[in-house]
């Protein structure tokens, strides 16, 4: 996921049902951080978007 104020990427992990980010913010508090819901809000867009095109 490309960082929106530097140069950086960070790495989203979903495997195993347990969310993580590579981020200072995930690593220093242990909870979601926008990086993971930007990929969880992602997944359920291409989610609806494949769901409304079997219709």
């Amino acid at each position: 996921m490309p960082s929106e104020s530097s140069d950086q990427v960070y790495l989203v992990s979903l495997s195993n049902g347990d969310a993580q980010c590579n981020c200072s913010d995930f690593r220093d508090r242990q909870k979601f951080c926008k990086h993971i819901f930007a990929v969880l809000w992602m997944m359920q867009a291409d989610f609806a978007q494949a769901h409304q095109s079997m219709k």
